[in-house]
């Protein structure tokens, strides 16, 4: 479910130098809701840091 998120936070990254503020700024879904499976119900992005829920 996350791996898609840690491929768009590595190049955010790697294009810009900093980590990504949140999920607009990484180039996923920019509602945390919208990412969701069987047993998550979110997956967000924070300055880099990517949190399934």
């Amino acid at each position: 479910m996350v791996e898609g998120q840690k491929s768009a936070v590595t190049e955010y990254y790697l294009n810009h130098g900093e980590w990504p503020a949140n999920n607009s700024s990484a180039g996923v879904a920019s509602s945390a809701t919208d990412i969701k499976g069987k047993y998550v119900q979110s997956v967000t992005v924070a300055n880099g840091v990517i949190t399934a829920q």
